[in-house]
């Protein structure tokens, strides 16, 4: 399926990206997605076909997509780099009206992380800012986030594992969320966490630690969705000393993270809560957050068996400042509903031409939202 090629469109990993963003998952059998399959192949075919037309036709100086793991957004930037026309990932900044650009894709993790560095260094909080952000991540220390109850749902709070021996915690990352368009440099590192885990295994039998594999939790409003459990993992011969903690296990892995003598994600945001827990944590991907001054990330064997032969080093909490600043602040400011009836210009080149023949609709529509707005609940404003 993913190996797929239509001319020079990859539109079997473009498919297979859009079954796994819509059951949440890549943790499936053939039988389970024919009718996604399906679906998504026939509008494959007419949105690459209606989409290059209009390129080709109107033979723009510059294409934006808003998220390259979407069916038709990641047709879109494929058709722009096969036309030679530059491309740019604009997405929702820290609130409706902002939106932050990403020139490879929003899943590009190096991007990522050079914008949260330039963010804290060249537009750095107030102090009165930076209190709040501090009181923020103090709660976020000792809270459940919003995303995270939304996985929780089978924990008891405080159980946890029995301990025999010092024991690293592996979290096993749900992978649905990635870009067909965009492969990222994996030279010099593990290529994905399957490879990474095989590893682990290893260094843990030779340094004697007992190894617990988490299996990533199912988002509770989509547990009815038909999956394979943990399929991604099947082709893993798992050793010995492996305990597998399933997906609907009732154990509270905030307690495991405290228990542990170190947390280990592949890119996970349990990372996250584990660093600002003050909690030993290691990780073995190039997650958007990371900070690769910390000195906390292992990229190779020699680099990981480090970890496990010296005491791990713990983060200071602070140091994921610049991380919540750069999610609060980022974005730059924008009204999408201007772009009903007003063309968009981006450093000078117009991107959306308005259509004077449907000015006079497109203006009494305007007007009419505009109406509506006034009556509707803050949260839900338009504007």
């Amino acid at each position: 399926l993913r190996n797929y090629k239509l001319g020079e469109l990859n539109l079997g990993a473009i498919v297979f990206s859009a079954i796994t963003s819509a059951k949440q998952t890549t943790s499936f059998t053939i039988d389970d997605i024919s009718v996604y399959i399906n679906y998504f192949f026939m509008a494959g075919f007419e949105i690459n076909r209606r989409l290059e037309d209009e390129i080709l036709k109107f033979k723009p100086e510059v294409v934006l997509s808003i998220n390259d793991r979407l069916l038709g957004s990641s047709i879109a930037v494929s058709l722009a780099r096969k036309h030679g026309i530059k491309s740019k990932i604009i997405y929702w900044g820290s609130d409706a009206n902002s939106v932050q650009d990403y020139e490879h894709s929003l899943y590009d993790s190096s991007e990522w992380q050079r914008q949260i560095s330039l963010n804290w260094d060249k537009f750095p909080p107030s102090d009165a800012e930076l209190e709040r952000l501090e009181a923020n991540l103090t709660t976020f220390a000792h809270t459940l986030s919003k995303d995270s109850q939304e996985y929780t749902s089978s924990h008891v709070q405080g159980t946890s594992i029995i301990k025999k021996r010092r024991t690293c915690v592996f979290y096993a990352q749900s992978e649905h969320e990635h870009s067909p368009n965009f492969i990222p440099d994996t030279v010099g590192r593990f290529p994905n966490q399957y490879a990474a885990f095989q590893v682990l295994q290893e260094l843990a039998d030779l340094y004697e630690y007992d190894l617990v594999l988490k299996y990533h939790p199912i988002k509770d409003k989509h547990k009815t969705l038909s999956t394979a459990d943990n399929l991604d993992w099947k082709t893993i011969s798992l050793n010995a000393n492996v305990l597998e903690i399933q997906p609907d296990s009732n154990v509270d892995t905030y307690k495991l993270i405290h228990d542990a003598d170190l947390n280990i994600v592949w890119s996970s945001t349990v990372g996250l809560e584990s660093i600002a827990r003050g909690c030993p944590t290691l990780i073995i991907g190039n997650t958007h957050w990371l900070n690769k001054n910390w000195g906390i990330h292992a990229w190779t064997k020699k680099d990981l068996a480090r970890f496990f032969a010296a005491p791990p080093n713990v983060i200071e909490r602070n140091s994921l400042l610049p991380w919540f600043w750069f999610i609060e602040s980022f974005g730059s400011p924008v009204r999408y509903s201007f772009l009903l009836n007003r063309p968009l210009t981006v450093n000078g080149v117009r991107i959306v031409r308005e259509r004077a023949l449907l000015r006079p609709i497109i203006t009494v529509l305007w007007g009419a939202l505009r109406i509506l707005d006034k009556f509707s609940p803050s949260e839900r404003r338009i504007v």
